[in-house]
């Protein structure tokens, strides 16, 4: 046993005092008494040091195998899992993402405090610079030509940067609870300035059978998007769709894996948030739109260029019914309430040639549509009050040269009904554009496309075209 200090010193000591008393008989005497007490001390404290290594081990054995952090739950921060390709990509086409481009595991995880709970935070930085010969209208996210002189205009922004906030829950049998927010830091697509606006911002629950969803969502109708750096994505120029307040169903029906079908019904605002109107009051008339679609995936899901996963065909039918009311006249006190129909049926499709090829579009129908992006953003003439009669869609040839570079290359239109306008109005609006992107690597990507625009307008005189070029690039950083 290792001796103490106390002990060494004194044996020291007494070793010390016998060699200068080595002729005192006495003196040894006493010397050897001081020994054998000092073994006893020794033997003593042998003892003790035993009785404490065994209470040691015992209370070892008493505790977990893992002791419990204590840093609370909520501040817990780990590497997140891969979001679901809504949140990847920019648009909310229904093709998905492989596992491969599903590893970027981007994002931070946060627990929460019941640990069955965990928030998902991801975003991307989005810098786009813009070139037109002709002012658009937003610049940096056109939607149509104005009636101007052919001067051009430029725009550097940030404002479709975003962030992203995924929660899954605790499950309730075999039922999944989540949510998700998507914020962009623009208010309106009619809006030039910074803000920060939700786009979705929904809860969901569902099985492997359906799934409810209730908050801010995307339309059902025409749910596919085209391949555009502008976060308008040729909205009034043939793609309607936009986001709303709903209440959703969906049932899933997968007979074999040769194909599944999807039924989908939702109860909705008639206003869109992210569509603003200054020029007058819109709000329902009392009663939600009716929203549905039901689309049919034909042929195995197969592994596709550019890591994405798809069936080969994948064709929907969709449609809406309902209305909205008016107030004019606000500024001046010659209040008009005017009721307005809304109702649309359009068609969407997606078709791979093969791995690399292919092309997706929509068709659409219906009248009473501009807070869908139809009818070139007119819902109803404010002369007459009545509602405004539209037709029109977009397609797109895609090509995957590479698994991180592909191109695309569409066209899209809106017209509306010559006989539903007042002067002024637009009478139809088209773009043709072409989009390359580059993905450099699993965070980062360049896009640069050119479009060919045009609007007509209907004047007195007849019909006024404005057309122009329009020349963009885009830089998307993920975190």
């Amino acid at each position: 046993m290792p001796l103490t200090p106390t002990l060494r010193y004194c044996l020291l000591l007494g070793i010390g005092f016998a060699n200068a008393y080595g002729e005192d008989p006495d003196r040894l005497g006493d010397m050897e008494k001081e020994l054998v007490a000092m073994r006893k001390l020794l033997l003593e404290q042998a003892a003790q040091n035993k009785r404490l290594s065994e209470e040691v081990e015992q209370l070892k054995r008493s505790l977990p195998a893992e002791p419990k952090s204590l840093v609370p739950p909520e501040q817990i921060m780990e590497q997140a899992p891969a979001l679901p390709a809504k949140i990847a990509q920019q648009d909310k086409d229904v093709i998905e993402v492989d596992s491969a481009k599903k590893a970027k595991e981007q994002g931070i995880n946060v627990s929460l405090l019941n640990g069955d709970s965990h928030l998902t935070i991801t975003g991307d930085f989005n810098f786009m610079s813009m070139y037109s010969t002709r002012r658009p209208f937003v610049p940096g996210s056109p939607l149509y030509l104005l009636p101007l002189s052919s001067q051009g205009t430029s725009d550097f922004n940030g404002r479709q940067s975003r962030l992203n906030f995924a929660f899954t829950g605790p499950d309730i049998g075999d039922w999944q609870v989540g949510a998700l927010a998507v914020f962009g830091f623009q208010n309106s697509l009619t809006a030039e300035g910074y803000g920060f606006g939700p786009y979705v911002a929904y809860g969901e629950i569902k099985n492997e059978d359906w799934r409810f969803a209730a908050g801010l969502q995307y339309d059902l109708i025409n749910p596919r998007d085209p391949k555009t750096i502008p976060n308008t994505l040729l909205g009034d120029s043939g793609n309607i769709g936009a986001f709303r307040n709903q209440i959703r169903m969906e049932h899933f029906i997968r007979p074999s894996e040769d194909w599944q079908a999807t039924l989908q019904l939702a109860l909705s605002d008639p206003i869109s948030t992210r569509i603003v109107d200054n020029s007058s009051v819109l709000e329902d008339d009392g009663h939600p739109n009716i929203e549905g679609r039901l689309n049919f995936g034909i042929g195995k899901t197969r592994d596709m260029a550019g890591h994405r996963t798809a069936r080969p065909i994948e064709i929907g039918v969709s449609g809406m019914f309902g209305g909205m009311r008016t107030l004019e006249g606000v500024e001046n006190g010659d209040l008009r309430q005017t009721s307005i129909k809304s109702w649309a049926l359009g068609t969407d499709l997606h078709v791979a040639l093969t791995d690399r090829l292919g092309f997706s579009g929509e068709f659409f129908g219906g009248e009473g549509i501009g807070e869908y992006l139809g009818g070139i953003g007119q819902s109803y003439n404010k002369i007459t009050g009545d509602s405004i009669r539209a037709s029109g869609g977009w397609g797109e040839l895609y090509a995957y040269l590479r698994d991180d570079l592909h191109l695309h290359l569409g066209y899209g239109i809106d017209v509306a009904e010559r006989e539903d306008l007042g002067s002024g109005s637009m009478l139809r609006n088209e773009t043709i554009y072409g989009t390359l992107v580059w993905e450099f690597n699993l965070r980062l990507q360049f896009s640069f496309e050119m479009d060919y625009r045009r609007t007509i307008y209907l004047g007195t005189g007849g019909d006024e075209l404005f057309d122009g070029m329009v020349y963009m690039s885009g830089i998307t950083w993920e975190f």
